[in-house]
């Protein structure tokens, strides 16, 4: 798979009711079992098995996985600005359903044969090249684009390399000052504190749902001392406790 996309596997067995979810980078959920439902806004998206949700970066979508004959499996492939079309403009972009489709299938199949081969990065590449294009083909186009904030996109993508790093040394490796920084983010109705911290629960929620790594650890990971006080702030984000989403697997 290329370096730069991330490929996550989430399951469960009992319905997942999820607030705020967010996404840093623009994302292709496949539903495999069950039934995703989304909602942005006014705007609410149903995910059946088969189906595709173009989700643009830096949305905030509140979710339900919802099980069928015990069991709810979907994939989710999150692609850096790299592997995008500029957006056309600045307005907020909305996700996209893509209905089940042959071409689709064919392509996620082609794409993710390729990976599970460990075949050469560059054939995996072209793979994924294949299935964007079927995705823009079939109506996806407007939701496959980078974000329309570029500084914040460039400031996740160092904050993903390091989310410890200062804000004065964020600014220096993007050649402004903090004051620059924070004023040019809070342009884009961005902060620095707000997108550090969504990213860092952006992680925390795919470790509870993906992976065995004690909560306490995870805690850790997002600089919490203290796994009570992250659990906390996990459930103000999510509206679950860690420890009850994981029980859901």
């Amino acid at each position: 798979m290329p370096a730069d996309a991330t490929f996550l596997t989430f399951r469960s067995q009992r319905c997942q009711l999820l607030k705020a979810v967010p996404f840093s980078q623009c994302a292709l959920v496949r539903v495999e079992q069950g039934c995703k439902l989304a909602s942005m806004g006014a705007h609410q998206w149903r995910v059946e098995a088969g189906q595709m949700l173009v989700v643009p970066a830096l949305s905030l979508l509140q979710v339900a996985n919802e099980p069928v004959a015990g069991a709810y499996r979907a994939h989710v492939l999150a692609l850096p600005d790299a592997w995008l079309q500029a957006p056309p403009t600045r307005a907020p972009l909305q996700p996209v359903l893509l209905g089940q489709d042959v071409l689709i299938d064919e392509a996620w199949r082609h794409w993710r044969d390729g990976v599970e081969a460990d075949h050469p990065e560059s054939v995996c590449q072209h793979r994924l090249q294949e299935l964007l294009l079927v995705v823009r083909h079939l109506g996806g186009a407007s939701a496959l684009q980078a974000a329309g904030q570029p500084l914040a996109s460039r400031v996740l993508a160092e904050l993903s390399a390091d989310a410890s790093q200062s804000a004065s040394h964020l600014a220096r490796r993007l050649a402004m000052s903090e004051a620059t920084l924070r004023r040019r983010l809070a342009a884009e109705g961005q902060g620095l504190r707000q997108l550090r911290e969504s990213l860092l629960f952006e992680r925390a929620l795919a470790m509870v749902q993906t992976g065995r790594q004690p909560i306490g650890l995870i805690a850790e990971a997002c600089g919490y001392s203290s796994a009570g006080r992250f659990a906390v702030r996990f459930r103000e984000r999510f509206g679950v406790t860690p420890s009850a989403l994981r029980a859901t697997h």
